[in-house]
């Protein structure tokens, strides 16, 4: 009877710099600090309070922009209307007004 062949153990391939043994890239600490979407599971509620708080900021910047323009449009008529009294009380003095 003939011995069955032994298998000599194979050493490791020595991996490059920055990798494990199974080839995948090592992420640093810095690089996961930098990134870390990339490493945290999604969080539903985390998620949806951060949509909802982003749709609150939108819609008080454009609630915002709304009252600015309605205040500028105020104060337009505001001085439409007092340009046109002072053009009256001269019209009744008789003073000539430049238009």
């Amino acid at each position: 009877m003939s011995k069955p062949a032994v298998k000599k153990p194979v050493p490791p391939a020595q991996a490059p710099a920055g990798t494990n043994q199974e080839g995948r890239v090592v992420a640093t600490r810095l690089f996961k600090f930098m990134n870390p979407e990339l490493f945290i599971k999604p969080n539903r509620v985390v998620m949806t309070l951060g949509l909802v708080t982003l749709a609150g900021l939108i819609g008080y910047f454009i609630n915002d922009n709304y009252q600015y323009r309605l205040e500028k449009e105020r104060e337009r008529e505001h001085y439409q209307e007092r340009l046109k009294q002072a053009r009256l009380r001269r019209a009744e003095r008789g003073e000539a007004f430049e238009s």
